[in-house]
This record gives C-alpha cells, structure tokens and sequence, in this order.
C-alpha cells in the first residue's frame, strides 16, 4: 500500500470513547480529530521548514476557518483564541507540543505512530491524556443497556462541571460572589449549545478587559450576560482598552451599525494569514 493512499485516513480506535477527550466538550474532541487528520504522514518541506511526520503547520486563524460552522446561510468562523486555548490545553495534557513560528504554529502530535501506524507497522497500546489508553480493547464489552446509562450519566456530570467552570470564569473575571441560579444554568447550558466551553470562558475575559463594560454592565447578573448568542459574540469581539488608568485611546467595546461580529471574531493579528 502506498504513503498516498495511507495519508488519506488514519483509524479511529473504540477505546477513544474511553479517553478524557471524549468526555470534554465537543469543540476538544473535533479538534483533536481535526489535528490527527491534517497532521504529516511523512516528512514534508513547507516555506523552508521541515514538517515531519506526526507534525501540522498553521495559523490559529486558519485553523478557526476551517472549523467553522454552518450559522444560517452561511458560515460562523470558530475565535482564533478558542482554538489557541484548545492547543493549549491539549499540549499541558501531553497530547500534542506546540511551537511558534513566522508562519504560525507547528503542532506535533505525541505518540502519533500510535494513532496512525506506518506501512506494515501494527498499533502500540499506550497511554493517552489523563491515563486512558486510546488504541482498541478488543475483549472487554460491557453489557448495552448499562453502557448506555453510564454514558448518560458522564454526560451529565461532565455538562454540570462545565457550567461550573464558565460559572467560575465569569465570578473570577466579571462578578465576584454572584449566585448561580436555575435560571443561571439554563442560560449557561443554552449557550454552550452555539460555543465551546473556551469560548464561553475568554468572553467573560474579553468583558473584564474594558472599562466601560465592567462600570456599567458587570452587576447585571448570569442570566443577563449568558442571554443571547449575539451577546456573547459581542463580548468576543470586545478589544482590551488601551490604557485602563487614562481614556486616551479610550474604546468602550460597542459595535457601530456597520461593523459585523463574524468579522471581528475572525481577526488573528498574531499570526500571518496565509495558504498552506
């Protein structure tokens, strides 16, 4: 079998159902997948650098382009700096290394001739994130009925601790001592439907870092801030204020009539937007 015809799949184990990915939110889990899929199968020289195998170059703003998601008519572009928290968490996991350059970020996947064996090669069981191996247990089953349960279960449990970590992010960065009502997490639990738990997150960040919403805007409560999906899309469009102490330069992070949010959230002046 040929590297052509090898590099275009790789196998998706059973056990990853096993693995502290699955259970993350789903934004975690598509990246993942999206990273195995685009990573090298054999060495390649891009712009001057070397690629090798089990390694991706790209910008976070690329990336979010290509995640995005169907919204209407069109297309919703995914926050670069979701995705840059993704890798971020991915890498302190131990599952992918990160490192910078002119052209982005060339991400290497950790033990990645574990998910996608060279020719003639057979898969290695080891240990993913958290502990949970990754490659196939082809003997222990476990009974329909009670697997199912239990999935449910997780989920649920998973859903409850990732409302609690936005809940945290927004009393760290927004309101201190605010309460989580029902109502509170009925709103949290909507939005996480329309972004990632990331992206929940770096709102109430972008939020804290401007003056003029936090005078006006940050004793509103949950339910206020967690009400809309435009609300959050305009609270990660927020640009931090230039100088907190001084309003030279002041810019109280409103929208005028003819700026559009989609395009605010695709900006990545970090990194170059380039093809490859």
């Amino acid at each position: 079998m040929s590297d052509e015809t090898l590099g275009g799949f790789f196998p998706l184990y059973r056990k990853l159902m096993d693995s502290d990915i699955w259970h993350r939110d789903d934004f975690q889990l598509k990246l993942w997948i999206y990273l195995l899929l685009n990573a090298r199968y054999k060495d390649t020289e891009i712009r001057g650098i070397t690629v090798k195998r089990g390694q991706y170059l790209r910008s976070y703003a690329k990336m979010a382009d290509d995640l995005k998601l169907i919204h209407g008519r069109g297309f919703k572009a995914r926050n670069p700096e979701g995705v840059r928290y993704g890798c971020d968490a991915m890498a302190k996991a131990g599952m992918i290394t990160v490192e910078g350059n002119l052209f982005g970020v060339l991400i290497t996947i950790v033990n990645y001739d574990t998910y996608n064996p060279k020719e003639g090669g057979t898969p290695t069981l080891v240990s993913g994130p958290e502990g949970c191996d990754v490659t196939p247990s082809s003997h222990t089953r476990m009974k329909e009925g009670s697997k199912k349960e239990l999935q449910k279960q997780k989920s649920t449990t998973d859903a409850d601790a990732s409302i609690t970590r936005v809940f945290e992010a927004y009393c760290q960065n927004v309101q201190t001592g605010a309460r989580l009502t029902d109502a509170g997490k009925r709103k949290i639990a909507t939005r996480r439907k329309e972004f990632t738990d990331a992206e929940l997150v770096l709102s109430t960040e972008r939020f804290s870092k401007s003056e003029w919403w936090m005078t006006n805007n940050s004793k509103k409560g949950v339910q206020w801030f967690f009400k809309s999906e435009d609300r959050i899309i305009q609270f990660l469009g927020i640009e931090p204020d230039a100088d907190r102490n001084t309003n030279n330069g002041f810019d109280d992070g409103r929208m005028t009539a003819d700026e559009n949010w989609t395009d605010l959230i695709k900006d990545d002046d970090d990194v170059p937007d380039l093809d490859f």
